[in-house]
């Protein structure tokens, strides 16, 4: 609403053509005028709008007031409209990377078509599939795997090797105390 009222320019809009600029046809035109002229006073309170005037005759034989925005209401116009632009691109980009995930799943499994893959082959497909943002759920999901395990997997040959030699060790202790 706020927004139409930027795009009017100094001289303001009345109540009642901020309504029809907003098409809101399908509702009564006494409801969407209480409701615009709710949402302007509450504009107002907050220092976006003030009252221009009033005009001769509105709706009803009425005078209707003439609404202007202030400069901080050109302000936080602009922030809003910055926000949802921000928003509305971070939706796209998450779309993009969920088709690119959905790509990478998809053509690493076609690779393997439900052979056993080795362990070293897994590794190097799991970095690609990781490098294009795949979860370890993802990735655990195409092999056939817990992601723990891919998780192992894509930990550097240094500290996979000191974390196996740990698991190696846990399991023959909790096996001995048996």
């Amino acid at each position: 609403m706020l927004a139409h009222l930027v795009q009017a320019g100094p001289g303001g809009l009345s109540t009642g053509e901020l309504v029809a600029l907003l098409g809101e046809a399908d509702r009564p035109r006494n409801r969407a005028l209480t409701d615009a002229g709710g949402k302007l006073r509450d504009a107002e309170a907050d220092g976006l709008v003030t009252r221009a005037g009033r005009t001769q005759g509105g709706w009803s034989n009425k005078p209707s007031v003439v609404w202007a925005v202030t400069d901080t209401g050109r302000a936080w116009s602009g922030a809003h409209e910055a926000a949802a632009a921000q928003a509305e691109a971070a939706v796209k980009l998450r779309a993009i990377r969920a088709s690119t995930r959905k790509a990478a799943q998809a053509s690493v499994a076609a690779s393997i078509s439900g052979r056993e893959v080795p362990a070293d082959e897994r590794r190097a497909l799991a970095r690609g599939m990781r490098s294009q943002g795949c979860t370890l759920q993802e990735i655990g999901d195409v092999f056939g795997v817990k992601r723990e395990t891919i998780r192992i997997d894509l930990l550097p040959a240094s500290k996979r090797k000191k974390r196996l030699q740990v698991n190696r060790t846990r399991y023959r202790e909790h096996a001995a105390a048996k």
